[in-house]
């Protein structure tokens, strides 16, 4: 696969936002992250309750 060197690449104009616009995105990405943050940590609770409780309810140890 080729891939282009940085003197190729300086040949290219980036746009660069305002100071305003950086701030918003920034503060959004950092809402999402912690929103992951906080559904992947739900998630391995939740993970964990299945597996002590799974057995238990197969073996008829708790009823449903």
């Amino acid at each position: 696969m080729p891939r282009a060197d940085w003197n190729q690449m300086r040949q290219y104009p980036i746009i660069i936002a305002n100071t305003n616009t950086q701030q918003a995105f920034e503060e959004r990405i950092r809402n999402i992250a912690e929103e992951v943050r906080i559904l992947a940590l739900q998630n391995k609770e939740l993970s964990e309750a299945r597996d002590r409780l799974l057995p238990k309810l197969m073996s008829g140890e708790i009823a449903v």
